[in-house]
């Protein structure tokens, strides 16, 4: 009487073997090569199984990426000579490699950098040391949390996370008032919507599609929407320059690189590529293409937060292009009636969907490579054949990266067991009640149709940032920078970090002027420098350990 049979046997005789879940009471069904990799097996990796299903997810990963060197080559001189970015973390490390007359850098010999450098290392140290001896105190300033004061209704619903991270107060110390002010602002108030949600008690789809949080805030979605056309309309000079230089109706310039051209035709030979991999897959092409879509602009938006703010550890985890176009069109794919849908054991999405939920957690879920390119360039801006060594380069280790990786996880797996690994996405549990597709098949009767909530929900949010888009431009003294309201959702405490580097450089320029603030430059570089230091540092000992290693950023 309920569907839920006609799905599972979706899932077991339309979708490849090899992404099938493995279910522990269906052995017959199982293959043994599968069997050995959940349970673990001293035969080693059998790759004769494996070379098929590697060669098509892994050129899947190489088209997405390839379409990203692309566009960040098509966006280089808009971004970094055009507007000229600030790119606050690249700042941070030239200057610890600059030379001035054959002398070492100036930064490195300011006594304020090495107190800045030995106050973060020293807290990562003490990190480090707890997680291989718990007995030594842990700082735990990336852990910090008002939740013992907020305990009560509605304040128990906002987060309470305060996380102080050294590197990006550094670079919040860098940055202009007026963005770090924005960033701040805008959690804060991001946190009172939450309270005022709950005291209003709202209907859970009204509160999911308002208020930022996991897969929601469909309003920061249309904001990021507006705001990356604003972009596209304040560079449009460049952009009809790049088509008419693709369709061989001018030079192209020597000094970029990679030719306008090339990037061009190369993003959307990469774009072609991956629909026709969806297609041959079985995803609806009208559904990649707008799944893809989407994925362009969250790569997008996360290149421009890290170019920006700095901010090296911006995610869109909340943002999945999937569950976005699902928003638009339901389960049924644009077609009418809920009740219609329930009846039908295979929606027309189902597939597609099946496949996507398979695509997410490596590349769509973030840090995406687009910021980390244009980083790149930005550190190399001294000449046009060391921006050029630099793409080829990052190509060529990116390959390499991918294959290492590949090899590395199979003989990992294969040796412990998929059961016992520590990556929580092996487990049977995790996977069914973590999956955003399944969870909302099931549990979610409204996303068989459009989502005319979270779709309101959107415009709002886009006409929010088109008015503060227009503020900023007609009036000089606006103190509100768009980019604050599209960052609630990035990172939960990360916003208090910027708080403090706003604070200390407020203070710091009402008190002692412009002399007083590039003083203390030295030890914020030293603060930045400091704890990447201790991060190279212990991923290295975990990589002798046996481990991956723990994050400190």
């Amino acid at each position: 009487a309920t569907p839920e049979n006609g799905y599972r046997e979706h899932f077991l005789t339309e979708i490849p073997a090899f992404l099938v879940p493995f279910d522990p009471k269906d052995e017959g069904a199982i293959s043994e090569p599968i069997l050995r990799f959940y349970r673990g097996s001293p035969h080693g990796v059998p790759w004769e199984v494996w070379i098929g299903p590697l060669t098509w997810w892994l050129g899947l990963l190489v088209m997405i990426f390839s379409a990203q060197f692309c566009l960040g080559a098509l966006l280089r001189r808009q971004w970094l000579e055009h507007e000229r970015l600030m790119f606050p973390h690249v700042t941070m490390v030239t200057s610890l490699v600059e030379e001035r007359g054959g002398d070492r850098p100036p930064v490195l010999r300011d006594r304020l950098f090495w107190a800045g450098a030995g106050v973060s290392g020293f807290i990562f140290l003490l990190e480090g040391l707890n997680h291989y001896f718990p007995a030594v105190p842990k700082p735990g300033l990336a852990s910090l949390s008002m939740r013992d004061f907020l305990v009560d209704e509605p304040w128990s619903s906002m987060r309470p996370e305060l996380a102080i991270q050294p590197y990006l107060v550094a670079i919040a110390y860098l940055l202009t008032t007026e963005i770090t002010f924005s960033v701040w602002f805008f959690a804060v108030l991001d946190n009172l919507f939450q309270a005022a949600a709950t005291s209003l008690a709202l209907t859970p789809s009204i509160r999911g599609a308002w208020v930022s949080n996991i897969n929601t805030g469909a309003d920061t979605v249309g904001a990021v929407v507006v705001f990356l056309g604003a972009l596209v309309w304040t560079g449009r000079r460049h952009f009809k320059g790049v088509l008419r230089r693709a369709f061989g109706r001018g030079a192209d310039d020597p000094t970029e690189v990679m030719s306008h051209r090339t990037a061009f035709w190369g993003f959307w030979a990469s774009a072609a590529g991956v629909l026709a991999w969806c297609a041959a897959a079985g995803v609806p092409l009208w559904f990649a293409a707008l799944v893809f879509g989407v994925y362009v602009l969250v790569v997008l938006f996360v290149a421009r937060l890290v170019a920006e703010i700095g901010l090296l550890t911006a995610w869109s985890g909340w943002l999945l292009p999937q569950m976005v176009a699902i928003q638009f069109c339901g389960y049924r794919g644009g077609e009418a009636g809920a009740a219609a849908a329930v009846g039908a054991a295979k929606p027309p999405l189902l597939k597609g969907l099946s496949v996507l939920s398979f695509v997410w957690p490596t590349v769509m879920l973030g840090p995406h490579l687009m910021s980390l390119i244009l980083t790149g360039f930005q550190a190399t801006e001294g000449t046009a054949q060391r921006r050029r060594w630099t793409l080829r380069l990052s190509f060529v280790g990116l390959l390499l990266a991918v294959g290492i990786f590949a090899w590395r996880m199979l003989a990992e797996t294969y040796a412990r067991g998929a059961l016992n690994s520590e990556l929580g996405w092996y487990r049977e549990s995790i996977w069914v009640f973590n999956n955003v597709l399944i969870r909302d098949i099931f549990l979610r009767e409204r996303s068989w149709v459009t989502d005319w909530t979270h779709v309101g929900f959107m415009g709002v949010g886009g006409a929010v940032m088109a008015f503060l888009l227009s503020m900023r431009r007609a009036f000089y003294w606006w103190p509100i920078h768009p980019i604050g309201y599209i960052t609630t959702g990035i990172h939960r405490g990360l916003w208090f970090s910027i708080f403090i580097g706003w604070f200390i450089k407020r203070t710091v320029l009402k008190y002692g002027g412009g002399d007083a603030f590039k003083h203390l430059i030295g030890f914020f570089i030293g603060l930045f420098a400091g704890q990447f230091g201790m991060a190279a540092l212990w991923y290295l000992v975990g990589l002798i350990a046996g481990e991956v290693g723990f994050g400190i950023l």
